[in-house]
């Protein structure tokens, strides 16, 4: 090396070097940090299930279902949780986690979930890698009360009226196309 550059170049180095080791270093954070799971609102077959989460920049946890109806034993596999990427959803804001549906429940009841989280990058943190929360189902709706509807405009007949069967063909007939 030329013996005029080394001088300006030994400090320089020395001072990146020093610049280097006390910059905060810019790490991925690998590690599933999982926050408290949602419940979509019940359907009458289906419950709906959301585990808001951070960290995991890796992409490489899963996290596994299952369910059982309050008061049994028995755990029944769900499918696992899919990983919703925010980043792909286009239209509303999205925050990045998991989330899944069971389905071909009984109406008007209650089921336990358990939620287990792995992450091979070590131990999942926050609520712990298992978590059970429980769910009621949908009522099963009540059967809706007939009644007789009248149009406005004055274009049907006066007097009592009664239901017609076979809903619009009932009321119009047999028409060609084009003709009601």
């Amino acid at each position: 090396m030329n013996q005029r550059l080394r001088p300006r170049i030994l400090p320089a180095l020395a001072c990146f070097a020093a610049l280097f080791a006390s910059a905060p270093s810019a790490r991925a954070d690998d590690t599933l940090h999982p926050g408290a799971p949602l419940l979509d609102p019940p359907t009458l077959v289906a419950l709906g299930v959301a585990l808001p989460i951070t960290g995991d920049d890796n992409f490489n946890a899963t996290v596994t279902m299952r369910y059982r109806r309050a008061g049994t034993t028995t755990w029944r596999d769900a499918l696992p949780l899919q990983r919703v990427h925010a980043e792909v959803v286009t239209g509303y804001a999205v925050q990045p986690q998991f989330a899944g549906s069971i389905f071909d429940l009984a109406p008007d009841t209650a089921y336990d979930l358990e939620l287990h989280a792995i992450d091979p990058e070590g131990a999942v943190t926050c609520c712990g890698p298992t978590t059970t929360l429980r769910a009621t189902h949908a009522m099963r709706p009540q059967r809706p009360s007939l009644r007789t509807c009248h149009a406005p405009g004055g274009s049907l007949p006066r007097g009592p009226q009664r239901p017609v069967s076979g809903g619009l063909a009932g009321r119009f007939g047999e028409r060609p196309p084009g003709g009601a």
